[in-house]
């Protein structure tokens, strides 16, 4: 299951030796690699860099954290299996990248399913979040230390698009979640499964004509250089996972599994303050800079959009492809 890439397998090894070298001193510090599929100005950059100072402080030099953006070591695929086999110790990543193994408990990536980030955190912080650590923990052998807000998810491409009508036939890159290529599916684009570390380019090749992504993600990943309109659907209310290789975090003594948790919950809190401030602030940039074409809800048919993924979200729970359980939890949590 790891590594299916010969070629990316000896990058990735050369990488991590790169960034352990420094182990062989006797009195040498360990090495934490905490890397993460985020770019500079995104948050959870911010984070990860905050998580840094805490750690490296609170242990008394004991650790070293070494930070690495930017997918610099591989898809979000590529990091689940890397923090597997404990060559990643932390890592940074969105949900679509656990959603690969375990797309049944995805509720929380569910379009139009989640109407506030009260009502998403009432989920993700109570039982139905319980419940999915527990089964990324048995499954994947990957822990979660804490989740982050990256912002609602807007659709972006190099055509208005204010209607279904607008959407057929449009091909879309999605990750490589099968849920999401599905309800996209049915809406009526053509999804594509494009590396996150690859959109760019496809972008700016016309491999795809149109993406979705959070504002801090088409801001930092620099979108408005190859996409002209940005739609305000707002269809998810995106997240950030903060996780650890549970072969690491296991070995630690429980003074140390403390001193890792209780520093990354004060970097997620710091994240989180710094995500919000940015989602105005970088939206108001791509309109004012003319870069993109703000095309708002109140222009859009957002009903034609919602109403087949619904429906469609409807037949995967009752075939089993969401958990039915999970997804009765955060729709009892609207009320």
């Amino acid at each position: 299951m790891f590594f299916k890439k010969k070629g990316y397998l000896v990058t990735s090894i050369m990488l991590i030796l790169i960034l352990l070298c420094c182990v062989v001193s006797s009195n040498a510090k360990e090495i934490l690699i905490f890397s993460g599929s985020f770019s500079p100005g995104q948050a959870q950059v911010d984070t990860q860099n905050k998580f840094k100072e805490l750690l490296e402080g609170r242990s008394e030099g004991r650790y070293e954290v070494r930070v690495v953006i930017g997918s610099a070591m591989g898809s979000g695929r590529e990091h689940v299996e890397q923090c597997q086999a404990g060559l990643i110790h932390l890592m940074a990543i969105g949900p679509e990248a656990i959603a690969i193994y375990n797309p049944t408990y995805n509720v929380e990536n569910i379009p139009y399913l989640f109407e506030s980030w009260e009502h998403l955190f009432s989920y993700i912080n109570g039982k139905p979040g319980e419940i999915v650590q527990q089964k990324v923990l048995e499954n994947l052998d990957i822990r979660t230390l804490g989740t982050q807000i990256r912002g609602a998810r807007y659709l972006t491409a190099n055509k208005p698009i204010y209607s279904r009508e607008d959407i057929q036939g449009l091909h879309l890159r999605l990750s490589e979640t099968a849920t999401l290529i599905r309800i996209w599916s049915a809406v009526g684009a053509s999804p594509t499964p494009v590396a996150f570390s690859e959109l760019y380019s496809a972008l700016q090749t016309g491999i795809v004509e149109a993406q979705e992504n959070p504002i801090e993600t088409i801001y930092g990943q620099k979108f408005y250089e190859v996409q002209d309109y940005l739609m305000e659907t707002e269809h998810i209310l995106s997240i950030s996972y903060f996780q650890a290789s549970e072969k690491w975090f296991s070995s630690l003594s429980p003074e140390d599994q403390q001193l890792v948790s209780e520093s990354m919950t004060k970097a997620i809190e710091y994240g989180t303050e710094l995500a919000l401030e940015r989602i105005g602030k970088f939206k108001k940039e791509i309109v004012e800079k003319g870069w993109m074409t703000l095309i708002k809800a109140s222009e859009m048919d957002l009903e034609s959009l919602r109403k087949p993924a619904v429906e469609e979200i409807a037949k995967m729970v009752e075939e089993g492809v969401y958990d039915r359980e999970l997804f009765e939890m955060a729709v009892e949590l609207k009320q």
